[in-house]
């Protein structure tokens, strides 16, 4: 008998399986191989969000936590994805630049960032003309090799299956669900976009978004990431990724000539030396209509939950909330009431009507 089946081995999957496996829950992991949004992720974690440069949601719980945890992931795996660096957000006018230097002297916000109006600090990869803030608390997240070192963590231990979950091997009893031949205390689903094919959560309001990246190849190394309307990270001394793009219209994986254009357009009016495109990518991320992961138990279904709707902040965001998560299943604690999937059972008793 299992404590859970993990649907799904995406950002979400990976570390919702990995907490709960920390904290002695026997697990298996079952997740079908296809390329998800978290293979395409660009892993950026920054407690600044938006053209307002307003502090994230529950900004001040998450960001310590990430830290910590992604730090311990990487000496359990023995591997190395976690790359906290600087990131310098540049100003985009004067009036921006008056605004912030009158904020941090105010509100006595420097410990947060650091106000740079020295415009020939990075004159040497990037157009400066105000001034920005440099970030303390940011980085990237190498989402692939953590995924595919917990899987291979996993596959280690027999706690993985490669296979596409289907719903007519899933019986459900009072005490317990059957999966395949698995008996487990509880399911729980991180499969992204799929839950939209789910019938369980398919009532759920995403709101998906397409986004896309390229990469570039690099001559002159540095270690910053720079955000102006776009961002640049730097991946090693001769490559970088550049994004990003959001569109609700296309929601496939094509990559398309409008992205492409629209990043080197913005591109180049950030960054001044030469470079060559070496790749790009798409993906769909699972946004939420309100912003808010979903989380939480089938109001029919008490056995079947969800753990999705992260958006592009899964990096962010997933290692909190698991925590969290695993707080309200083992110990009690109630469940954030602006992630809990109660929130919208209305939506569900309108479908049973």
């Amino acid at each position: 008998m299992y404590d859970y089946i993990i649907i799904g081995q995406g950002i979400a999957g990976t570390v919702l399986s990995h907490t709960l496996y920390q904290h002695g829950k026997k697990i298996v992991v079952i997740d079908n191989g296809e390329k998800s949004s978290s293979h395409v992720a660009a892993g950026i974690y920054n407690s600044i969000t938006g053209k307002r440069k307003v502090k994230t949601w529950e900004a001040d719980l998450l960001f310590p936590f990430l830290e910590t945890y992604y730090t311990n992931l990487e000496k359990q795996l023995n591997t190395h994805f976690f790359h906290p660096i600087p990131m310098y957000m540049l100003f985009e006018s004067m009036e921006e630049q008056n605004t912030w230097v009158g904020k941090i002297n105010k509100e006595n916000i420097g410990n947060e960032w650091d106000l740079n109006l020295d415009i020939s600090l990075y004159k040497k990869w990037i157009h400066d003309l105000f001034g920005g803030l440099i970030k303390k608390q940011s980085g990237y997240v190498d989402v692939n090799e953590m995924l595919r070192n917990w899987k291979l963590f996993l596959l280690e231990r027999k706690i993985f299956k490669s296979d596409y979950f289907q719903k007519e091997k899933l019986t459900i009893l009072p005490t317990h669900i059957e999966y395949d031949g698995i008996k487990s205390k509880r399911i729980i689903f991180c499969d992204g976009l799929n839950a939209k094919k789910n019938s369980f959560f398919n009532w759920l309001p995403f709101n998906p978004a397409k986004g896309e990246l390229i990469k570039i190849s690099i001559s002159d190394p540095f270690q910053t990431i720079f955000s102006r309307g776009i961002f640049i990270i730097p991946l090693s001394t001769t490559e970088a990724m550049v994004g990003s793009t959001y569109t609700w219209d296309d929601l496939t994986n094509d990559c398309t000539e409008k992205a492409r254009e629209e990043l080197e357009r913005k591109l180049k009016k950030l960054y001044h030396p030469e470079y060559q495109i070496t790749n790009q990518i798409a993906g769909i991320r699972p946004a939420t209509r309100d912003r808010r992961p979903f989380i939480g138990f089938h109001p029919a279904y008490p056995l079947i939950g969800i753990f999705n709707g992260f958006g592009s902040k899964a990096v962010s965001l997933a290692p909190y909330l698991a925590h969290h998560f695993y707080e309200y299943m083992e110990l009690g604690k109630d469940l954030n009431p602006e992630v809990d999937i109660s929130r919208y059972f209305y939506l569900y008793s309108n479908i049973e009507r």
